[in-house]
């Protein structure tokens, strides 16, 4: 049995893979839980056809009085 542990002896690549997909995988099912946050970015690169929120469009769309 090695004294360093397993996760320490994965590939960077590897690592970084299992990250994001942890990360799709917790948020593809509520994508807008992204709203205003770096999660977005995951689900714009491994989701197909996810759209980001925008907040300038959410102010500027919104009907408020003038």
């Amino acid at each position: 049995m090695s004294s360093v542990p397993r996760w320490s002896r994965r590939t960077a690549a590897g690592l970084q893979r299992q990250i994001l997909e942890a990360f799709t995988d917790g948020i593809a099912g509520r994508p807008e839980t992204t709203f205003g946050n770096v999660k977005a970015d995951v689900l714009e690169h491994f989701v197909p056809g996810f759209r980001r929120g925008d907040f300038v469009e959410v102010i500027q769309s919104s009907d408020w009085p003038e």
